[in-house]
Order: C-alpha cells, then structure tokens, then sequence
C-alpha cells in the first residue's frame, strides 16, 4: 500500500497536469450527477401492490357493467356505479373520474339535467386534479351534447365539443376527435351556420374513412345530407342520404338506418312531397321500434304529425302527436313535450278549438321557459367550469413558471460546466502544444548535440590515429631507420674492423631497444595493460612513479571507497583524462606539483586534478576540433558525465570530471525522458 501511495506521489511531482485532469473529469460528472440524478430525492415506487391490482380489475368490471346497461336501463347503470364509488373512496385513481361520468350520463339519459351537471362537474374536477386529459375530453363531450339538447349552443355546445376536441388530438385519439368534429357540425348547423357545419363534417368523414368506421361514416353523410336539404341543393343532399342508407344496409346498422330514413322524410317534406315523407317517416318509426329507442321513436312520430298537418290530415296527426306526448312524458324529456305541445295547438287551431289551442299553446310556453331556466342554470354551471379551467391553468403556469427556473438554473449550471470544460481542454490543447514543441526543441537540440559529439568524436579520432602515425614515423621510424642504415653497413662492408663492427652492432641494438621502448610506450597509450592486470589505482601509481623519476613535476593522487571493478568504458575514460590532463600540465602550465583525487560514490565516480601552474583564462576557452580537450569531453559526454574546469592568471588550474559508473542504463534513461 505504501509503495502505491509514494508511486502516486512521485507521478503527481512528474506530471501533476493528469491529476488536474483528473480531478475535473471528476467534478464534471460529480456536478452531471447532483444535476440529472438527485440522490437527495427518495425514490417512489410506481409499481401496484397486489391488492391494488386486484380492486382495479375489480372496479373495472363495474365500470364495464354500468355502461353495457346505461342506455336500455340507466337506473340499473346508476346504482352499479354507486357501489363502485363508495368502494373507491378518497383513491385517486382514473376510474373515479370514469365513474363520475357515468353516474352524469345515467341522470342525463332520464332528462334530469341537473343531476346530470352535477357529477359531470364532480368528474371535471377530479379529472383536471389529476390532470387526465383523455377523460376530460370524455366529460366536456358529454357536457357538450347536453347542452345541444337544450339548445344552449353557442355559449355552451360549442366551446366544450371545441375543448374535447383538442384534448383528443393531443391524445392522439383519431376516433373521438373525429366524433368531436361531427358534434361540432351538429352545433353549426344548428346554428344555422351551414358552412362551417359542412366543413366539420367533411373533416369527420375523412377521419372516419381514415379508421374505417362506417357507422360514422354514415353519421357524417346523414348530417351533410341535412346541410344541403336545409340550403335547397337537393340533388346533393339525396346522393349523401342514399350513401349514408347504403352504409347502414351494409352493417346492418339499425339506428343509423332510423336515422337515415327521419332525414330523408325531411328532405321530401321540405319538397312538399308529402307521401313519400310519410312513408319514410313510418320507416324510420319501425326501425325505431325495431331496436326500442323511445328518443327515435318521438322523433319519427312528431315527423308524421308535421307532415300530416301539411297534408290536411289532422286526425292522423291528432294520433302521432298525443303518442309523441305521452312517450316525452314517460322519459321526462321536457324539450320533446313542449315541441309536441306546440304540435297540438296548431292543430286544435286548425279544427278550430281554440280554446284548447290556448291551452296547448301555455303548456308548450310554460315547458319552454323552464327549459330556458334550466339553460341559465347550465350557464352558471359553465361559469364555474371555466372558473375551474382559469384555476388549473393558473396552477399549471406556475408550475412552469417554477420549472422554467429550475431549467433556467440547470442550463446555466450547464453552460458553466461546458465553459469551464472548455477551457480546461483549451488550457490543456495549449500545454499540449507547448509540450510538443519543446520536446520537438530537445529532440533537434539532442540531435544536434549527438551530431557534434560524433562528429567530435570522428575528428578527436582521425587526430588520434595521426598522432599515432606520426609517433611511428617520427620515433619508431627514424630509430628503425638508424637500425637498419647500420645493419646495412655491416653487410655490405665485409673488412669493417672488428671492434667498428661491435660498434655499428651496439648502435643498431640500442636503435632496436629505444624502437621496441617506443612501441611499449605506444601501445601503453593506446591500451594501457596496466588498467586491466592492476586497476585504476594500480595504472595512477606507475604513472606517478615515471613522471616523478624525471624530478621536473612532482604528480601525486588519492582515491577515496575505490573499491571492486570498475565499468572499463568508465575506468579507460577517466585514465585517458588523467593522460590528457598530465600532458596539458606539461607542456602550458609550468606547473612544479599536479595532484589527483579519485572518489567513487554509490552511483558515480569523481577525478579531481589540480596543478600550481600559471594558469589560463577560461572565457576564451574552446573546445575546438582536434584538441585534446576537445577529444576528453567528447569521450566524457558520450558516458553522460560532464567535465568543469575552473583557472585564472597565476592561480593554477581546477579541473573536477564527473561520470556515473553505469552510463548504459543512464544513457537510456536520459534518452526515455527527452522522448517522453
């Protein structure tokens, strides 16, 4: 563990930029991870426990009981979803809200429109709390439809079709919306507005085409057949009611055909066709008994009565308007009472009863003020509804406004982390390229240097083998050439006498002595075998002894923990200085006394030289190409060491060489450095 730590430390001093890195890739994805994944936040488990699931499978299978029977039995309906209610309670979950609505279209089915906005309003609210927006498009759709029975459309109808409309886009529920659409036309048309009603209802036959529903597909063509009856374009309007009949023949669609028929008993009343409006008002009224619908069946009859009025058949239509009362009364739909009411007065008008025209007339007036009532009331309802939509709104805008300054807050966080990222890459690029180019400097600095020091090298060299050569020419060559001229004599002249002869052969030994002296002496330059029978210590003290014989220098030398062996590019080089440096101290100092000192140290060896001499002056020093020195400090800086020479005027020389005593391993690690 201790070697890790000091191998951390010790790559920190070598290159502490990778701990800067280091550090803030670590603040990067520390401040990245506060920031997208807050651990402070306790984590919520979304997912149901058994129970739960079970009591939503259960509330389900209510929910799809109460609707089954909602139309044909909307009190049954009603009491299932009851239960259902009290078993959910204060949950919160999206079967409340579904319940709700059931509960509003089982009163609205029995007329009571007020029951009926009430918990249309209860599911608004618990919809819009938990922000359901499929089944708030549900209710308003509802709500919509409700207030288009009582003829409350502009102020009511239409701006809740239009909210369940864009609710259902954003959900992408391509059916409802295209119901939305068809709601939309009814209301226009309504209104009167037949070209905004023939647009919303080409727009939900398109999209009912789009899902292949015929049913609405015949709904759509059945209200674009009403448009064009209403503008006079006949024609048009009996190719779209002979569509949408066609449609419904094919499914066998019974309530669409009842549908179908009333509009197009419409189109031949409004042609004054009066025959064939009653034959297919009949038909419709079939259908109508056909599947029970009691809505379809007042309709059909009040048709039948209109016509048969026009046609001066007021018996007939005595009977199908009291039948269209009765039936209005029996389902509480006050709309359809005071339009029968209103029926009956005409027609007591025209059999000229008068005073039961009056009658009729009130009652019909009475019914529709309440209705009119009932629309106020539907209108304050509304007011609330839109008070409630204001508040959600209110609410939800500032939860965006809160989360628009938290995304303010993290994108500037961001930003700054990028900022400071980018510059930390900036600053490191930068170091990179300076790092590169300076490491570029050393290595054409080292290049050059290598260059010198080989051509140095090559030169100290050639110089060397000269000085060799001119040894052998000069000293060996003229005492072999002294030899061999007495040699000569001694053969060519036979009557030399004897004792000129032992003369001429004492002069040519000594010549052969003094050359056989000069090759030791030459080959003791060039490879002292002393070095290796002896040592470095060993080879010092026989130089010491021969220059001291000649009583002209007095050399002396110390060496200090010299022990083992030495390297022998190390021990030649230092003993080729010690020979450089006593030849210098010879022939330019003057010096009477040159002393060495030779210390080994754990991983290096010292030699230090000093002479009495006169001198020199070190500014105009230089190593030129061929000198000595030059030569010495080339051998030296090939072994990584290094040389200084300290000297002035009349105080001797200082010179102290330094060499580590494994240059090999020293070598390659300078080399890893500069590359590195």
């Amino acid at each position: 563990m201790k070697h890790h730590i000091k191998r951390a430390i010790r790559r920190f001093y070598d290159n502490p930029l990778s701990f800067v890195k280091i550090f803030a890739g670590i603040l990067i994805f520390a401040v990245l991870g506060l920031l997208f994944f807050p651990w402070w936040q306790a984590p919520i488990n979304n997912e149901l426990s058994q129970q739960q699931k079970s009591d939503i499978t259960l509330y389900d299978s209510l929910i799809s009981q109460s609707n089954s029977i909602l139309y044909n039995n909307p009190d049954s309906s009603r009491i299932i979803a009851y239960h259902a209610l009290e078993a959910i309670g204060d949950q919160k979950i999206p079967q409340k809200i579904i319940l709700l609505n059931l509960l509003g279209a089982s009163y609205h089915l029995e007329v009571n429109y007020k029951k009926a906005l009430d918990y249309y309003f209860q599911a608004l609210s618990v919809a819009m709390e938990h922000k359901d927006s499929m089944n708030l498009a549900m209710v308003h759709n509802n709500i919509g439809v409700l207030n288009m029975e009582v003829g409350n459309y502009k102020d009511a109808a239409l701006n809740h079709f239009m909210t369940a409309k864009d609710l259902f886009y954003a959900n992408d529920q391509q059916r409802f919306y295209t119901t939305a659409l068809n709601n939309i036309g009814l209301v226009f048309k309504e209104l009167q507005n037949y070209e905004r009603a023939s647009e919303n209802f080409y727009l939900a036959l398109e999209g009912f085409e789009a899902t292949i529903d015929q049913n609405g597909m015949s709904a759509a063509l059945t209200n674009l057949a009403e448009v064009y009856a209403n503008k006079q374009d006949y024609d048009q309007a009996f190719d779209y009611i002979s569509r949408a009949i066609k449609l419904c023949e094919s499914n066998d669609y019974i309530y669409g055909l009842c549908k179908s028929y009333q509009t197009k008993a419409n189109i031949f009343l409004k042609q004054e066709d009066y025959d064939k409006a009653i034959y297919y008002f009949n038909k419709s009224l079939s259908f109508a008994e056909m599947i029970n619908h009691p809505y379809q069946k007042i309709y059909s009859n009040l048709g039948l009565a209109k016509t048969l009025i026009y046609r001066g058949s007021q018996k007939e239509a005595f009977a199908h308007a009291y039948e269209s009362l009765e039936a209005a009364i029996d389902i509480g739909h006050l709309v359809l009472q005071y339009e029968s009411f209103e029926i009956l007065s005409t027609l007591y008008e025209q059999v000229g009863e008068f005073e039961k025209s009056l009658k009729q007339f009130r009652k019909h007036t009475a019914l529709k003020d309440d209705v009119l009532k009932k629309i106020a009331l539907h209108q304050i309802y509304d007011l609330e509804i839109k008070s409630l939509n204001e508040r959600a709104m209110l609410q939800e805008l500032e939860l965006k406004s809160k989360e628009l300054t938290i995304q303010q807050k993290r994108n500037q966080l961001i930003f700054f982390i990028i900022a400071f990222f980018l510059i930390m890459t900036g600053i490191y690029l930068v170091y990179l390229n300076y790092h590169n180019r300076q490491r570029v400097k050393m290595q054409e600095m080292t290049i050059r240097l290598n260059e010198k020091k080989s051509h140095a090298s090559i030169e100290a060299e050639i110089q060397e083998r000269k000085r060799i050569g001119q040894d052998l020419h000069d000293c060996l060559g003229q005492m072999l050439s002294v030899a061999g001229m007495h040699i000569g004599i001694l053969q060519q002249k036979k009557d030399i006498p004897e004792q000129h002869k032992e003369k001429l052969l004492a002069t040519a030994m000594h010549s052969v002595e003094e050359a056989f002296a000069e090759v030791r002496n030459i080959s003791h330059n060039l490879a002292p075998t002393l070095l290796s029978e002896k040592g470095l210590k060993g080879a010092l003290k026989n130089l010491s002894d021969r220059v001291n014989q000649s009583g002209k220098l007095q050399m002396t030398f110390e060496t200090f923990y010299l022990e083992g062996n030495l390297n022998s590019l190390v021990e030649n080089t230092l003993f080729r200085a010690i020979q450089e440096i006593l030849n210098n101290t010879i022939k330019h100092s003057n010096a009477s006394v040159l002393s060495f000192f030779v210390t080994q140290r754990a991983n290096e060896i010292n030699l230090m030289a000093e002479d009495n001499g006169k001198g020199f002056d070190t500014s105009n020093l230089e190593f030129s190409n061929g000198s000595g020195l030059a030569y010495m400090k080339t051998r030296i800086e090939n072994l990584n060491g290094n040389i200084h020479i300290d000297s002035s005027s009349r105080r001797g020389t200082l010179i102290n060489i330094v060499l580590p005593l494994n240059p090999t391993v020293n070598a390659k690690r300078t080399h890893k450095g500069i590359g590195s």
